[in-house]
C-alpha cells in the first residue's frame, strides 16, 4: 500500500511540475508596426536610392531575451517572430508612408545591414513591473565609413489581470517606434526631408494645450522624427517633464534632431539625472549625435562601467555597444 501511495504521489508531482513549467511559458502576440500618418516634405525631390536589405542576424537569432520570471515567446501571425522579415516589411511600409525615395532591391551597390534586434524583458517577480528595453540596429558602409542607425525604447507596466495588458505598451508601441526612428534617421542622412513647419506647430500645440494621455509621448517622438529643427527647443524643455515617458521620448529625440551644440546638455542629463532610465536614454542620444566628441564620451563611459554588475552598468553597456562596436 505504501508503494502504491508513493507512486500516486510521484504521479501528481510530475503533473504539478509539467503544469508549472507550462505556466512559465508566456506567448506574447506582436502586431505589425503602425506606419506614420504624416509624410515628410521637401522643396526639391531627391533621386531614388536603392538598398539591398542584408540580414546579418543569423538563422537562430532570438529576439526575446532578459531576466524574467516567465519565458516570453514573441509571436507574429501565430508563429515565432521572424525578425528579419518582420522588420523589413515594416520598414517598407514606413518608407512609403513618409514618402521618401528609398527602395529595397536585390541588385544595388548599397547594403543596409540588419545587425541587431533584441527585446530585453526584465521582471523579477509576479508583482514587479515588466520592463522592456527594445533595441534595433542597422548600418551602411560607404567609402570605408560605417554609418549606424540605432533605436532604443524603454517601456514598463505592471500587469494587473493578465499578461495581455503588456502587449501594447511594452511590445507593440516600442516596435512601431523602433521602425519609425530608423526610417527617420535614414531620411536625415540620405534625403533631408522633414515634417512641415505647420505640422510641427500642430503637434507642439497638441502637447501643450490638450490633456496628456498615455499616448502623448508618441507625439513627442513624432517631433523627434520630424527632421525639423523648429521642434528642438520645445523638445529640450520636455526633457525635465514629470511624465516619465514624455521625458524619455524628449531625451531620445534630442540626439536625433540635435547636433554637437547639444552635447553638453546631454552629458549633464547623463551625469545628473536621478533615474537610471534617464541616464541611459541620454547615453543613447549622445550616441545619435555621432561626433568625435560623443564617441569619445561613450568610450570613456564604457571603460567606467566595464566589469560592474549593477543594472545601470549592464544596460548602459548594452546601449554603448550598439554605437561603438
Amino acid at each position: 500500500m505504501n508503494n502504491y501511495l508513493k507512486k500516486i504521489a510521484k504521479f501528481f508531482m510530475l503533473i504539478l511540475m509539467v503544469a508549472f513549467f507550462q505556466a512559465c511559458s508566456v506567448k506574447i502576440p506582436i502586431d505589425s508596426p503602425i506606419e506614420s500618418e504624416n509624410s515628410f516634405t521637401s522643396d526639391t525631390k531627391s533621386e531614388q536610392i536603392n538598398f539591398i536589405f542584408q540580414n546579418d542576424l543569423g538563422k537562430n537569432h532570438n529576439v526575446s531575451t532578459g531576466k524574467q520570471t516567465e519565458v516570453f515567446i514573441l509571436e507574429h501571425n501565430n508563429e515565432k517572430i521572424d525578425g528579419a522579415n518582420y522588420i523589413k516589411n515594416a520598414l517598407i511600409k514606413e518608407i512609403k508612408a513618409r514618402k521618401i525615395p528609398l527602395v529595397f532591391t536585390d541588385d544595388s551597390n548599397k547594403k543596409l545591414h540588419f545587425e541587431h534586434f533584441e527585446i530585453i524583458t526584465h521582471r523579477t517577480s509576479g508583482y514587479s513591473p515588466l520592463v522592456t528595453i527594445s533595441t534595433l540596429g542597422m548600418s551602411v558602409k560607404d567609402s570605408n565609413e560605417k554609418k549606424k542607425f540605432i533605436s532604443v525604447v524603454k517601456r514598463g507596466k505592471v500587469p494587473i489581470w493578465s499578461m495581455g495588458e503588456v502587449s501594447e505598451p511594452c511590445y507593440n508601441e516600442p516596435m512601431t517606434l523602433l521602425v519609425k526612428e530608423i526610417v527617420a534617421k535614414l531620411n536625415k542622412v540620405y534625403f533631408g526631408y522633414k515634417l512641415s513647419d505647420d505640422e510641427v506647430e500642430n503637434i507642439k500645440n497638441k502637447i501643450t494645450n490638450e490633456k496628456h494621455t498615455k499616448s502623448t509621448y508618441l507625439d513627442v517622438y513624432e517631433l523627434g522624427f520630424s527632421n525639423n529643427n523648429k521642434a528642438l527647443d520645445f523638445i529640450k524643455n520636455l526633457a525635465v517633464s514629470n511624465d516619465e515617458y514624455i521625458r524619455l521620448a524628449a531625451i531620445s529625440s534630442i540626439g536625433i534632431l540635435g547636433n554637437s551644440k547639444d552635447f553638453s546638455f546631454l552629458v549633464a542629463l547623463n551625469k545628473n539625472s536621478k533615474l537610471w532610465q534617464d541616464r541611459a536614454m541620454a547615453l543613447k542620444s549622445i550616441g545619435d549625435l555621432d561626433t568625435k566628441e560623443s564617441r569619445d564620451y561613450l568610450i570613456e563611459r564604457k571603460s567606467f562601467w566595464q566589469g560592474k554588475t549593477t543594472r545601470d552598468a549592464i544596460w548602459n553597456l548594452k546601449i554603448i555597444d550598439l554605437y561603438i562596436n
